[in-house]
C-alpha cells in the first residue's frame, strides 16, 4: 500500500486531488481557540506534505508528523527546513503507530480514515486509544459522503462502531467543505467531529 501513496507523491498526482499548500482553516481556528496544548505532543496522522504540521511548529508546538509513505515525509521535511522549524517526521501505518504509548496530547487526521475499511479503522482506534493520554483530544476531519465508494464516510454510525466508548467519547460529526489546492478536487463535502480520550 506504501508504494501507491508514494507513487502520488512522487509523480505529484497528490496535488490533483488532496494537497493544500498552507494549513487547513480547521488547525487554525483550533490554534485560535486554544484547543491544541501549547506543552506536549501533537501528532499529525496522514500528514500528506506537510501544510498543517509546519505550520503549528512554526506557532512553537512540538509536532509529530506521521505518514506511510516516505516520499511524503520529504516533503514535510522540505517544508519544515524552508520554514526553518522542527518536525518530527514518522513513516508507518494508522493501524500500527510507531509512537510510545500514552505519549501523545493531542492528534489529528485530515482524510485518513476515510481511506480505511471497518477492520482497518478499528486497529487505527485502538492505536490511538494506546497512544492517546487519558483525555487527550483526537480531531478527525473526513469525507461525509462515499464519492462512488471512494471513501468510507465519517458518519455517526461509522463513529459508534469505530471508537468504543469504554475508550472514547465523541462528539456529533459537523458537515463542512474541506477545501484544497487541488486542481481536481479542491472541495469535499466533509465531516468534523471532535473525539477525546477517556
Amino acid at each position: 500500500m506504501s508504494f501507491e501513496w508514494d507513487e502520488a507523491y512522487r509523480t505529484g498526482r497528490y496535488r490533483e486531488h488532496w494537497d493544500y499548500s498552507a494549513a487547513s482553516q480547521e488547525i487554525a481556528t483550533c490554534v485560535a481557540l486554544g484547543v491544541f496544548p501549547r506543552k506536549g505532543v501533537l501528532l499529525d496522522i496522514g500528514c500528506g506534505s506537510g501544510s498543517d504540521a509546519v505550520f503549528l511548529a512554526t506557532l512553537g508546538f512540538h509536532v509529530k508528523a506521521l505518514d506511510i509513505s516516505s516520499v511524503a515525509l520529504d516533503l514535510v521535511r522540505e517544508k519544515a527546513a524552508k520554514a526553518k522549524v522542527k518536525v518530527e517526521t514518522i513513516c508507518g501505518s494508522a493501524t500500527k503507530i510507531p509512537v510510545e504509548g500514552s505519549s501523545v496530547d493531542f492528534a489529528f487526521d485530515r482524510g485518513l480514515l476515510h481511506n480505511l475499511n471497518d477492520d482497518e479503522g478499528r486497529a487505527y482506534a485502538l492505536e490511538l486509544a494506546r497512544i492517546l493520554k487519558p483525555g487527550a483530544g483526537f480531531l478527525l476531519r473526513g469525507a461525509r459522503i462515499s464519492y462512488n465508494g471512494n471513501f468510507n464516510p465519517i458518519t455517526s454510525a461509522r463513529l459508534r462502531a469505530t471508537f468504543p466508548s469504554g475508550s472514547f467519547t465523541a462528539g456529533l460529526p459537523v458537515p463542512i467543505q474541506m477545501v484544497s489546492d487541488a486542481s481536481k478536487d479542491p472541495s469535499l463535502d466533509g465531516a468534523i467531529v471532535m473525539i477525546r480520550r477517556r
